[in-house]
């Protein structure tokens, strides 16, 4: 409390924006860090193999990026969420990453319009 007797309070706070880019080799070890810190509470839902395959290793990631585009949601300078897309027969097949807060928005819906051109 200031002199006056009243609450004095912060400087207001400034969030960033959500955006989402492509991912390149050089995300890999963020992403995958990512992934396993997000899905670790629900390790005990999977099988050994498939929460290897859910919260993957970077190699693992580093191959999928051959397989079709990843994107990764960012706020400011933090990795916020992904979602990837596995191109095959003409069609892309997404498979939904994890997420944070993005103030009401979801990587799916930020991404909406990227798969269309696989941009």
């Amino acid at each position: 409390m200031g002199d006056s007797g009243r609450v004095q309070t912060a400087a207001p706070i400034t969030l960033d924006e959500p955006s989402v880019r492509r991912a390149t080799l050089t995300d890999v070890v963020a992403l995958a860090g990512l992934l396993r810190l997000s899905f670790e509470e629900y390790r005990h839902l999977y099988t050994p193999p498939a929460f290897e395959s859910t919260a993957a290793a970077p190699a693992t990631l580093a191959s999928r990026l051959d397989e079709g585009p990843t994107w990764l949601a960012t706020i400011g300078e933090d990795l916020a969420g992904t979602l990837s897309c596995r191109v095959s027969g003409g069609a892309c097949h997404l498979r939904r990453g994890s997420e944070r807060d993005l103030g009401g928005t979801t990587v799916v819906a930020m991404a909406k319009p990227i798969p269309r051109s696989l941009g």
